[in-house]
């Protein structure tokens, strides 16, 4: 009896499946960055890569900052940030 239970959940499980089918979407997708209003990307910085990850921050945008040695450096997160700051002099290009 167990046996006859388990084939009819199983077949009703199989019946039940359907394949989806893709439908193509009415909005446009986006072909370039949207940069939000963040005063931090307005401003100068000695690099236009976090100086930690290399990612562009014109590109990406800024989330987080620092003053080393007079030079202002900007990051794409905090994590960069806490990271650089353990040894900035390893990751600050030689002038």
């Amino acid at each position: 009896m167990k046996k006859h239970i388990i084939i009819v959940v199983a077949f009703s499980l199989f019946l039940g499946c359907k394949k989806q089918e893709v439908v193509q979407s009415k909005h446009k997708v986006a072909t370039s960055f949207v940069k939000p209003k963040n005063p931090l990307n307005g401003l100068q910085y000695a690099d236009t890569l976090d100086p930690y990850c290399k990612m562009s921050i014109v590109k990406y945008g800024v989330s987080d900052t620092t003053k080393v040695n007079g030079d202002l450096y900007g990051f794409c997160s905090t994590m960069c940030k806490q990271e650089f700051l353990k040894n900035p002099n390893t990751y600050i290009p030689k002038k």
